[in-house]
């Protein structure tokens, strides 16, 4: 026996916490009502056309507004298909991938079973036969034959359908109330069991209740719980100019770091005495996160080519932030404005892709309250900058001593966040309200450690840490004068 070398070398090697990562704020989630994505799974992500082209048909508003989001230049990489309850949904079941698409091993049964409850009631479903089938479309007909032959409760309306992949099931109620089960095999049954090939026993199929029709805030609470890694909304187009549904839209939009890109179609933008269109009611609440871009050429998605190109901003990259306004939406037909168009619809703080001269371009880029749109997605992204960079020093710390010199090295940290705006372009040298030049464009401030009272030092709260930036923005007119002397 050896005498273990570590009695000499003794090695341990921790592993710290890995620094936390950013939010991303180039990606759009398109909420639709197709039943690609089922309401189990809710939202899809995707890189490129081809992949959504994958799932949906073209004829599909899902892959129309996606086209137009890809076919901006330069080209986002990033994009979040979801799916809302936009009326009541029956309970299915939703076989695995692996279900059996070989036609001849499905014409060999002819006493095909299994078992499943559907709204609580369970039933075995036998004797089926395939033999005389063309197609696995012929297979989940046969199968849906069988469930019907039930003659009761969700039974009786019930649907077996092969859409490509995957078999589903569905009840034939919908709401709540309606249920269903995963597959199982028949109790003492002498039939041949067809729960592997339709992929849908425990641990293959997936089992989806029922869904009453939601509201606009509901279906976006239940994506948001799903998945948030998103940070555009927008809508297919029969959301469009419903003012219910848009008010709704905003409301939620407002309480998150979130950015509504709404799109409008009615002409009534431009009527000057309209106080009932859609950017009317949205300038009078004064929504800080949603902005609209109005088409008098029945574009639907004119505001998700304007996001598409918002979402190509690269925060890291060197004066990388842009305007919303003079850009180009490709795919999108221009409109050919008046100058009165044009105040009109900028009165309601609303946004037009128009010919100036002989150029297509934006205008004039703004949110429902004014602000202008670039403005909104910086300090969206400086706010998690600043978050994320003292947090994940917090985090990936031994600890930070509350003391000065503690507090200095989080100040720092917000330092380095502002430091990164400056770099992009968001932050610019400039004057405070109050006069005060800031040479940097910022000012970062801290308090002291023996100013705190007893309850914060007892609870380990840091003394504030406070920034002042000073936005760069950009122009976006200008007057000049000049004499000629001949």
């Amino acid at each position: 026996m050896s005498i273990n070398v570590n009695t000499v070398v003794d090695v341990t090697i921790t592993t710290t916490p890995t620094f936390p990562s950013r939010f991303g704020f180039g990606v759009l989630n398109i909420v639709g009502k197709s039943d690609v994505i089922s309401l189990a799974e809710r939202a899809r992500f995707y890189s490129d056309i081809d992949g959504v082209a994958e799932d949906f048909l073209s004829s599909t508003e899902e892959y129309k507004s996606a086209s137009v989001y890809f076919s901006q230049s330069p080209r986002p990489n990033q994009l979040i298909i979801s799916r809302r309850a936009d009326v009541d949904y029956a309970a299915q079941m939703i076989g695995g991938l692996d279900a059996e698409q070989t036609l001849a091993t499905w014409i060999a049964i002819t006493d095909g079973e299994f078992t499943i409850s559907i709204d609580g009631v369970e039933e075995d479903i036998t004797a089926i036969s395939f033999s005389g089938d063309t197609s696995l479309d012929d297979v989940a007909s046969g199968i849906q034959v069988k469930l019907r032959a039930e003659a009761a409760g969700g039974y009786t309306l019930s649907t077996c359908v092969w859409n490509g992949e995957r078999f589903i099931i569905k009840s034939g109620t919908t709401g709540a109330t309606s249920t269903i089960t995963v597959l199982s095999e028949v109790s003492g049954g002498s039939g041949t069991s067809i729960v592997a090939m339709l992929d849908g026993g425990t641990g293959d199929g997936t089992a989806v209740a029922g869904v009453d029709q939601e509201t606009i805030t509901e279906s976006l609470d239940v994506i948001e719980a799903i998945n948030n890694s998103w940070y555009g909304l927008a809508f297919t187009e029969e959301v469009n100019d419903v003012e219910a549904n848009v008010v709704m839209a905003s409301d939620w939009c407002e309480a998150r770091i979130k950015l509504f890109a709404n799109s409008s179609t009615d002409s009534a933008v431009r009527d000057s005495l309209s106080t009932t269109d859609i950017a009317y009611v949205l300038e009078a609440a004064s929504y800080r996160r949603t902005f609209t871009l109005v088409s008098f050429q029945d574009e639907d998605y004119i505001g998700v080519s304007m996001f598409a190109r918002i979402a190509t901003v690269n925060f890291n990259a060197t004066d990388s932030t842009i305007t919303a306004k003079f850009k180009q939406l490709p795919t999108i037909t221009v409109d050919d404005l008046s100058s009165n168009d044009a105040t009109v619809i900028s009165g309601k703080n609303c946004n037009y892709y128009s010919l100036f001269g002989e150029i297509e371009m934006t205008a004039e880029g703004e949110c429902a309250d004014g602000s202008f749109i670039d403005s909104v997605h910086g300090v969206d992204w400086l706010q998690n900058a600043v978050e994320t960079n003292v947090f994940g020093t917090l985090l990936t710390s031994p600890k930070v001593p509350l003391t000065d010199k503690g507090v200095s090295r989080l100040s720092e940290q917000v330092r380095l966040a502002l430091d990164e705006g400056v770099n992009n372009g968001l932050i610019a040298p400039g004057y405070t309200a109050a006069g005060v030049f800031l040479p940097l464009g910022y000012l970062v401030t801290a308090g002291k450690v023996a100013d705190l009272n007893a309850s914060d030092k007892a609870a380990r709260k840091a003394p504030p840490i406070q920034f002042i930036a000073i936005g760069a923005g950009a122009i976006h007119s200008i007057e000049i004068n000049g004499v000629f002397e001949g």
